[in-house]
């Protein structure tokens, strides 16, 4: 297995998105199951908070490639980021921490152990230090060997095994101080095998997409600037032309926009007449039908459809609605039942459309909406009864505005299964 290291550096000098990747599905399951664990299970919240720590780490990792213990950092600033989430939704004390742990727990029951334990955990890691923290980060969470524990903390096998043992101690008195009973042993076993578990089907899949898109964000307008830049200077008018780079990339867009997309009223499709190298504007990575992300049970995804297209033969209209700017997405239901989709939280006037079908061209509509009267404002909502096993093709576009272009912003898509009492109506 290529080391983590190896992988941070070949996203970070290469640019190589295969690497970034493998590096997110690698610690997905670490960082969700921490995420999780410090919100209390809300695991809308933790999603987002993945989602934010992969950003955060494709933007740092020229600073990070030669860090000891990735998994370490991962950890960290899962919780840091995770605090930093809570912060404004609500307050735990310390007592009501210790009031839910105050008991003597059998050494047997690893389940019980568990549930004393869990609100305590990751207080307990950050009051090790850094190397004893990162040690125990690799053996247990990450599941690494003695040996390559040893390696990347830079020490032999024996001194790391060493290392393990010293800090499972003094996290062992953390829990003994509040009340919490156990041995090394039923530690090391419950932090082998409770602490990471399974992320939600697609969310590395869909967190990698996010970070793919902030990043040519990120690097597009980075670019542009320094080009206008260097030769705004060579011209030697830096100073008073500068603040009109904001309206110059915003009509360079917009010429980009016009140049390759045609709206045909007679058929309700888009037809791309062809994007003129040197003037192309990086699209995100679902943007188009053959690339739609991968939405989970339950879904909850925030993206923006600031650079999106439409693209040829796509269905942009019903009745007197028209759409652009378009995003798919993939959704396979897990059982059979009612499930509600829907875009509130949204800036923008949306439109939801679900579809099934393997081509853009052969999609059957099941359901579509603009604005959905029960939600109110401009948030789109669709109900309807999945079939388990069947994927549903999502569309999300803006609608038109009076100046004859689709509306943009960023949309929040939601989606749940619920019970039959909370289907509204069936297509």
């Amino acid at each position: 297995m290529i080391d983590s290291n190896e992988l941070l550096r070949a996203f970070a000098e290469r640019g190589d998105e295969h690497a970034f990747r493998e590096l997110v599905e690698r610690y997905t399951n670490l960082v969700y199951s921490t995420a999780l664990r410090r919100v209390g299970g809300d695991s809308h919240l933790a999603e987002d908070i993945t989602q934010t720590v992969f950003i955060d780490l494709a933007r740092k990792a020229d600073a990070l490639q030669n860090h000891a213990a990735l998994g370490g950092w991962l950890y960290r600033h899962t919780c840091f980021t995770a605090s930093k989430a809570l912060r404004s939704e609500r307050r735990r004390t310390g007592r009501e921490q210790e009031v839910f742990a105050m008991q003597s727990i059998d050494d047997s029951g690893e389940e019980a152990i568990w549930r004393a334990m869990q609100p305590l955990l990751d207080e307990g890691l950050e009051s090790l230090g850094e190397k004893d923290r990162d040690a125990v980060v690799m053996r247990f969470l990450e599941r690494h060997p003695f040996r390559a524990v040893g390696a990347a903390l830079n020490t032999t096998e024996d001194a790391a095994r060493v290392r393990v043992d010293r800090a499972l101690e003094k996290l062992r008195g953390f829990f003994l101080r509040r009340g919490v009973t156990l041995s090394i042993a039923a530690l090391s076993s419950v932090l082998l095998e409770r602490t990471v578990h399974a992320a939600p089907t697609g969310l590395s899949t869909s967190t990698f997409a996010n970070v793919m898109a902030q990043a040519e964000t990120t690097t597009t307008l980075a670019l542009f600037k320094a080009t206008v830049y260097a030769n705004l200077k060579t011209l030697g008018i830096v100073a008073g032309v500068l603040l009109t780079v904001p309206a110059v990339l915003t009509s360079l867009v917009m010429r980009d926009r016009a140049s390759i997309t045609v709206y045909d009223p007679a058929t309700a499709v888009v037809q791309v007449t062809g994007n003129p190298p040197g003037n192309s504007v990086p699209r995100l990575a679902n943007n188009h039908f053959a690339n739609r992300a991968v939405l989970g049970t339950p879904g909850r995804i925030s993206r923006t459809n600031n650079r999106a297209d439409t693209e040829t033969g796509e269905r942009i209209q019903s009745g007197a609605t028209r759409w652009g700017a378009t995003l798919w997405w993939k959704w396979t239901a897990p059982v059979s039942g009612p499930v509600i989709i829907d875009t509130i939280g949204s800036s923008y006037d949306t439109f939801l459309a679900v579809y099934t079908g393997s081509r853009l061209s052969a999609l059957n509509l099941i359901v579509e909406n603009d604005n959905a009267s029960e939600v109110g404002g401009r948030a789109s909502r669709v109900t309807f009864n999945a079939r388990r096993g069947m994927e549903y093709e999502i569309q999300v576009g803006g609608v038109y505005t009076g100046g004859g272009v689709p509306a943009r912003g960023t949309v929040q898509l939601n989606l749940a299964m619920q019970p039959l009492s909370a289907i509204i109506s069936s297509p």
